[in-house]
């Protein structure tokens, strides 16, 4: 009898088993433990659905990394480094250090007025280590043909909809579904402009439902509200107000889960990026906790036979590409962007190439956020580099102190493309005891015939000053200076 049920349970389809990861920011890295216990169990997972923190670690696990992988990543990433834009300084032009250095707050004048940001980081590095992890999946747009089916969610923050990415570049939908409002800039796709998922579905149980999940192991982390005795100060109020919509969302979608673990994570924070080892664990701990439950279900699922195997992620060491193609350019040229890559077509790169070229073009400090994906072709594969430009006029606040002038304050506002494309005029005033006054222009040229500098950039800069010292006034003469950034002989570009 037991062998003829075996027989009659392996020729019908065994049952489709989802998998849905909450967002919560730090406290997402517990997915990573309960996704050890699972693979340990053998569990077959067909689908994946997951919001924020749960659409980073469940995007990748979809296209092929394992939970040893994700651990190791998670352990290796400098998480502070991630959460900063600033350009490395190695990457800067010389004129882009001098200023570079001098200011502590920059602000977008936009219509002469000063302008806040959407955000308080662009996310660049966030999105080029996501380029870079999911690299060898770009080329296949449809989430649902990935190892293992995937699907995010983000919100339209014009709209206040619900929006299931489940195509096109799977390295730009991930940074949509984590953009926390305020923290993150919002991230356009498709003229949507997307910000983190938790603030309408943090616990996407009915999109897993949908895809063709039969059952569903759910992993919620996400925030709880607080009890009254937590609520001291005004911040706490505003985030608890913010939380009531989010967790009557999780409520629902709790409901729908066969098997629902909540690690317990009540002692730490959404940031809490130092403690990636006690989160994991507390993920590994929540999951065999439910070890007896889970193992019913892996005997039950093993019983239609056995799961496939997972499908191994292709290791991505060089690229082979044959065009170039730029999205995002309002008022830059395409010539200044090529130049800075430094890519001769056709060429075979590696990835670390490829990703000073994408740095040398960030520090130039004209765009909010660079990045890049791959299209396979016949003959090699279209780079196409995603910009997202910064508004060209500046507002910039900095504090000075050395031993001659003693402290001052700077402040300078920028203007950029005046005079022609990719050029700079700086107006930079010193108050202080002896105040100054300082105008800058500075134009870095890619000629309109292509030509390019690899890892450098020509430039000319007219710097006359004006200061009062304790002698009186004194005016420097205008000595216009002509300058290249170091690097490898001139070439054609593309």
């Amino acid at each position: 009898m037991l062998l003829l049920t075996g027989s009659v349970l392996r020729s019908q389809e065994r049952p489709k088993l989802g998998l849905t990861l909450s967002g919560g920011g730090a406290k997402g890295f517990a997915h990573i433990g309960v996704l050890k216990v699972l693979e340990e169990l053998n569990l077959p997972i067909d689908y994946i659905s997951g919001t924020s923190m749960g659409s980073v670690i469940g995007g990748l696990y979809a296209i092929g990394y394992r939970a040893a992988d994700l651990e190791a990543l998670a352990l290796r990433i400098d998480w502070d480094d991630m959460f900063s834009d600033r350009s490395e300084r190695r990457f800067l032009g010389m004129p882009q250090k001098y200023w570079d250095s001098r200011y502590t707050f920059t602000l977008e004048l936009k219509h002469r007025r000063v302008n806040l940001p959407s955000g308080i980081i662009a996310g660049h590095k966030i999105y080029n280590l996501l380029n870079r992890l999911t690299l060898a999946a770009q080329p296949q747009q449809d989430f649902h043909k990935f190892p293992i089916p995937f699907t995010c969610i983000a919100t339209d923050i014009v709209t206040g909809e619900a929006v299931v990415l489940d195509h096109g570049n799977i390295a730009e939908a991930i940074r949509a579904s984590m953009a926390i409002p305020s923290v993150f800039t919002a991230i356009r796709i498709d003229g949507r402009l997307l910000v983190d998922g938790g603030l309408v579905r943090n616990f996407p149980v009915a999109d897993v439902r949908k895809m063709g999940a039969d059952r569903v192991i759910g992993v919620d982390v996400s925030t709880t509200l607080l009890k009254e005795d937590r609520l001291r100060s005004f911040l706490d109020i505003m985030n608890q107000a913010i939380n009531f919509q989010i967790v009557s969302s999780t409520e629902a979608q709790r409901a729908q889960c066969d098997y629902l673990l909540q690690p317990d994570i009540a002692d730490f924070s959404v940031f809490d990026f130092d403690r990636v080892p006690e989160i994991i664990a507390a993920g590994e701990k929540v999951a065999r906790a439910h070890y007896a439950a889970l193992q019913a279900l892996a005997d039950t699922l093993a019983a239609y036979g056995p799961p496939s195997p997972p499908e191994v992620l292709p290791q991505i060491d060089s690229l082979y590409i044959t065009r170039v193609e730029t999205r995002g350019l309002r008022t830059l040229t395409r010539s200044l962007v090529i130049a800075e890559l430094g890519i001769r077509l056709p060429a075979r790169i590696t990835l670390d190439q490829l990703e000073r070229g994408i740095e040398r073009i960030y520090s130039l400090q004209m765009f909010d956020r660079v990045g890049y994906s791959i299209e396979d072709g016949e003959e090699g594969s279209t780079l196409l580099i995603r910009l997202a430009e910064k508004s060209p006029d500046l507002f910039r606040i900095g504090i000075h102190y050395d031993s001659k002038t003693d402290a001052s304050l700077m402040i300078n506002t920028t203007f950029r493309n005046l005079s022609r494309y990719g050029s700079i005029l700086s107006l930079d005033a010193k108050l202080g005891e002896i105040p100054s006054l300082m105008p800058a222009t500075t134009c870095i040229l890619a000629s309109p015939g292509g030509w390019a500098c690899d890892c450098g950039r020509i430039t000319m800069n007219a710097i006359p000053t004006l200061s009062r010292t304790k002698s009186g006034l004194r005016g420097s003469v205008l000595i216009p200076r002509w300058g290249k950034d170091y690097g490898e002989p001139f070439f054609p570009a593309v």
